[in-house]
């Protein structure tokens, strides 16, 4: 074969393997181009379906569409679900203080309205404050300056998107425009707040009082009231008639006294609250200071421990009965104290860590 015939051979073989390359690479290429293009189109089609429910769902709470887009967008830059963007109160002021520091279009009355649309005005007693806005009116409180213990006696008495309006009635030199100021208040059945370094914005003299425009903020110190964090929440519960101890101090067996069938009113790791109607005819009578068995049913399981009557509420037509655990297991308070920061996350919507 001639010089040239040799290389013609050499560069059709040469064509062939590049082709049977390209075909391979082809194999692999096209069904995984695919694949990616299907997943792609089904996860969209997915997230559409999603959207379209949630505005049906959103829709049926009187939400208007404007309203509803808003939701929705911001709740997704957050990575926040938006039905408990709209059901509960501490994801709905996450996403809208969001909304209103980073939308150039933010309407601060929309948002006022979103919330009494959806009756998220007033936050749950048992769950921490996440932002100043969540503070009740007429709120007490005391303000004071760094390094000074001179207080200034104050009271919450409006606030809006921005700003917070804590009025008294003492005059005093620092209380203007530009100075920093300090803010502790105790919230009933929760704990005591500090909130720092707050800048007057207006001082408004009213006469007989000065009312202070501060904005609102997200950042705050909380000492709790209570060692264990306590939730209003009904669960079966059985209650011994006061014991008494026998001549060596022991307690009578649980098996050998009687027992009420009731439900508790509160409940947290150190103690509950359970209540009797007074129309009832077989009903136990407590002294502060007697010691009581519990069995507490707690999602499929009991809880056992002895109690203290530390005190006792009187209503007229029921009375209630504070114990706190004097002998419980530590595995069982751990429940409790599990089952009331998921009790929290569930009515609430919020992040374990907001709660812990």
């Amino acid at each position: 074969m001639s010089t040239g015939g040799k290389l013609l051979q050499l560069i059709r073989w040469e064509s062939h393997g590049i082709l049977e390359l390209l075909l391979a690479l082809l194999a692999i290429f096209v069904p995984f181009t695919l694949a990616i293009a299907y997943f792609y189109i089904k996860e969209k089609l997915r997230e559409e379906k999603r959207k379209e429910l949630f505005f049906s769902y959103a829709r049926k709470k009187g939400l208007t569409k404007e309203e509803i887009e808003i939701i929705w967008k911001y709740s997704q830059i957050l990575g926040l679900d938006p039905y408990l963007v709209i059901d509960y109160k501490v994801p709905f002021e996450k996403v809208m203080d969001y909304y209103l520091e980073n939308d150039p279009n933010a309407d601060p009355e929309l948002v006022t309205r979103l919330r009494n649309k959806l009756g998220l005005t007033t936050l749950p007693p048992y769950v921490p404050l996440s932002t100043t806005k969540d503070i009740e009116l007429f709120q007490k409180g005391e303000l004071y300056f760094e390094k000074t213990t001179d207080t200034i006696p104050i009271v919450l008495i409006d606030k809006d998107e921005f700003y917070m309006y804590w009025a008294t009635e003492r005059k005093h030199p620092r209380l203007k425009p530009g100075e920093k100021v300090n803010i502790k208040f105790l919230r009933k059945n929760d704990g005591y707040y500090y909130l720092k370094n707050l800048e007057i914005k207006d001082v408004i003299d009213e006469s007989f009082r000065l009312v202070l425009k501060l904005p609102h903020t997200r950042k705050f110190e909380r000492t709790q009231f209570r060692e264990y964090i306590r939730v209003e929440v009904e669960l079966n519960c059985k209650i011994s008639e006061p014991l008494k101890e026998d001549k060596s101090g022991n307690l009578p067996p649980p098996e050998k006294v009687k027992w009420y069938f009731t439900k508790t009113k509160d409940i947290s790791g150190g103690g509950v609250l359970v209540c009797f109607s007074t129309g009832e005819k077989d009903i136990p009578k407590y002294n502060i200071g007697d010691r009581v068995y519990l069995e507490i049913d707690l999602e499929g399981s009991t809880i056992f421990a002895t109690g203290e009557i530390r005190r006792i509420l009187e209503k007229k037509d029921f009375i209630c009965y504070g114990i706190q655990f004097i002998d419980i297991s530590e595995e069982d308070r751990k429940k409790i104290i599990n089952f009331v920061n998921d009790y929290i996350r569930k009515m609430s919507g919020i992040l374990p860590s907001e709660v812990e």
